[in-house]
This record gives C-alpha cells, sequence and structure tokens, in this order.
C-alpha cells in the first residue's frame, strides 16, 4: 500500500465484486467458449466480430479474462507434456544404452 494514495487501501480491503449475469449473457459466454474451443474458423471469425463490436459485454470481461487465463495455462501445460515427450534425452522410454 502506498501511503500517498490512501484509496488503495479501500480499495484492497473491498475484495472482487460478483456480477450477477443474465440468462442472455450467460449463454453467450457458453456459445463463445464453445466456439473457441471448437476447430471452426468461419464461427470463430464471426465470435471475434461480435466480440469487437458489441459494446454490452463489459459485464463479460472478467469472465472471458478467466476463461483466456485457463486455456493459456491448459495450453501451455499440455505443450510441455508433449515436448518431453518428443524430447529423446529424457529417456521415458527404456533406453538401449548400448
Amino acid at each position: 500500500m502506498c501511503a500517498c494514495l490512501p484509496c488503495c487501501a479501500r480499495a484492497q480491503s473491498q475484495g472482487a465484486v460478483k456480477h450477477v449475469l443474465s440468462k442472455e449473457q450467460q449463454l453467450y459466454y457458453e456459445y463463445v467458449t464453445s466456439a473457441m474451443r471448437g476447430s471452426d474458423a468461419t464461427l470463430k471469425t464471426a465470435v471475434f466480430k461480435s466480440l469487437r463490436e458489441d459494446d454490452g459485454l463489459y459485464q463479460l470481461l472478467p469472465y472471458f479474462t478467466q476463461f483466456i487465463a485457463e486455456e493459456v495455462t491448459q495450453a501451455r501445460a499440455s505443450h510441455k507434456h508433449w515436448a518431453r515427450a518428443r524430447d529423446e534425452s529424457l529417456c521415458l522410454w527404456p533406453c538401449d544404452p548400448g
């Protein structure tokens, strides 16, 4: 906390604010995240356009941020696992020392 800005103390002590999403917002979030996990490039393009142009999505921002963070973390873990499996020097399978 900085002494020069007492508002920092208030902001840190208040914690996260929970948003109550409407049914439409919940359905939209599920639609977007499903499209992002899928392989349909046309659908992804349409979703990106919708995200870029719709001004009423600000309440979904924390949810999309969390979704992206989780997807990136999962992709990194998957990539590391795949890289380890491909790295012959790690010798994950029985190696022939000869």
